[in-house]
């Protein structure tokens, strides 16, 4: 529990085109292939568009960053900038 509220588990429909956004957005090569992204949590008051979308864009960092074997904390760090 963060917050003093509880997560619910799995990604309201509303949220997942935010999710493909961030995931698509130029923010490092990723190979061909399928990528799944089959877990979410959403704080029901708290969520928006924007956090998904933004989590997706570290997802997406992150994964780029662990393939090229680059610095992975630098790398979100470079993100979070941006914010």
């Amino acid at each position: 529990m963060l917050w003093n509220q509880a997560y619910a588990a799995g990604l309201a429909a509303e949220f997942a085109p935010a999710v493909l956004d961030g995931l698509l957005e130029e923010a490092g090569a990723l190979p061909a292939g399928v990528l799944l992204v089959d877990r979410a949590g959403i704080d029901e008051v708290e969520a928006s568009e924007w956090v998904f979308r933004q989590a997706a864009v570290m997802l997406r960092g992150a994964l780029s960053a662990t393939l090229r074997r680059a610095d992975l904390e630098a790398e979100i760090r470079s993100l979070a900038e941006k914010w």
